[in-house]
C-alpha cells in the first residue's frame, strides 16, 4: 500500500486486492509452484503487502492489474517469452492444385509446447517428403529449383517452399527435423486437363462369333490421372478388322459406332463380337 504521497502505508483492516488480467491464458497463484488459483490476494489488517504468482502459456507483453476500491489501481506490463521449441507446425493452410501445378508458398514454423513462434538457437534442416512419392519441392514460385529439405536459421523460426504433385488425391507433406515434432498437412490435387484417352481393360481373348467381356476406355490427364472431359464428348469406335462390331450391351444386340461421355465423366465402355479369327 501506498498514501498520496507514495510512502509505504498500512492497512487499517484486512484489505481485499482483486487481481485481473488482459491476456486470456494468464493466471494467478497464492504459491510458488502455481498450483493454487486465486484472483484475489488480501493485505492483512496492520500489513502493508500481499504477494502472488502468475503463469501463462502466451508470449507477448500483457497487463496485470490490483484493484481495490477506493484505492488507485495497481498496473503492470509483464513480457512472456516463448519457451523451447518442441514442434514444427504449418502456418499456411491446405491448398488445392492440379496435378503438374506449382503450389503457392508453404510455410513451416518452429514452436513450443503452447503454440507460439520459437526460435531456433542454431541452424535447424528440415527434411521435407511427400506420402506419394511422386511430390517434388522447390525453394522457389516458379517451381524451378528442386530441393529435399529446407533451413531455419539460427534465431529465426520459419522457413518457406514450394511443391509441384503429378499424381490426384490427397497426398500428405511432412517436415520433420531432430528433436521436433513433425509437422503434417493433407493438400489436394485435381487432375489437369484431360489429354488422352486409354484402355483400362486388358486385350482379350474371344471366341469367333462370341459377345466379349466390357472393354473400358478412361480419359486422363498428361500424368496418367483419370480427368473428366469438360462437355459432352462423342468417341468414334473402329477396328483394323473389317467384320468386327461393336455393341452397348452384354449381350451385343445394339450396334454402336460410338459411345458418349457426358460432361465431367472420365470413362465409358462397350462390346464388340468378331466373326472373323486373328489379332
Amino acid at each position: 500500500l501506498r498514501d498520496a504521497f507514495n510512502n509505504v502505508a498500512t492497512a487499517a483492516s484486512a484489505t481485499a486486492i482483486n487481481l485481473t488480467t488482459n491476456s486470456g491464458t494468464l493466471a494467478f497463484f497464492t504459491n510458488s509452484t502455481c498450483t493454487t488459483l486465486t484472483t484475489s490476494v488480501t493485505i492483512a489488517s496492520g500489513g502493508q503487502t500481499a504477494s502472488f504468482y502468475f503463469r501463462d502459456t502466451a508470449a507477448g507483453s500483457w497487463g496485470i492489474s490490483a484493484t481495490s476500491v477506493p484505492l488507485n489501481a495497481a498496473n503492470q506490463t509483464e513480457t512472456l517469452t516463448a519457451a523451447d521449441p518442441s514442434k514444427l507446425v504449418f502456418t499456411t493452410a491446405s491448398q488445392i492444385r492440379f496435378a503438374g501445378g506449382c503450389s503457392g508458398i508453404v510455410t513451416v514454423q518452429t514452436q513450443d509446447t503452447f503454440s507460439n513462434p520459437s526460435n531456433v538457437t542454431a541452424a535447424a534442416s528440415v527434411g521435407l517428403t511427400g506420402s506419394t512419392g511422386t511430390m517434388l519441392f522447390y525453394n522457389d514460385s516458379g517451381c524451378v529449383t528442386s530441393i529435399t529439405s529446407t533451413t531455419i536459421a539460427a534465431s529465426t523460426n520459419s522457413r518457406s517452399f514450394y511443391f509441384k504433385e503429378t499424381t490426384a488425391g490427397t497426398p500428405t507433406v511432412t517436415a520433420a527435423a531432430v528433436g521436433l515434432t513433425s509437422a503434417i498437412q493433407p493438400e489436394t490435387i485435381n487432375p489437369a486437363t484431360a489429354s488422352k484417352m486409354v484402355f483400362t481393360t486388358p486385350p482379350q481373348v474371344v471366341l469367333e462369333n462370341f459377345c466379349s467381356a466390357v472393354s473400358s476406355i478412361q480419359t486422363q490427364d498428361a500424368f496418367n490421372n483419370a480427368s473428366g472431359v469438360t462437355a459432352s464428348t462423342i468417341v468414334g469406335l473402329t477396328s483394323s478388322s473389317g467384320t468386327l462390331v461393336f455393341y452397348s450391351n452384354p449381350s451385343c444386340t445394339t450396334v454402336v459406332t460410338s459411345l458418349t461421355l457426358a460432361a465431367g465423366a472420365s470413362s465409358g465402355g462397350f462390346y464388340f463380337k468378331d466373326s472373323v479369327v486373328g489379332g
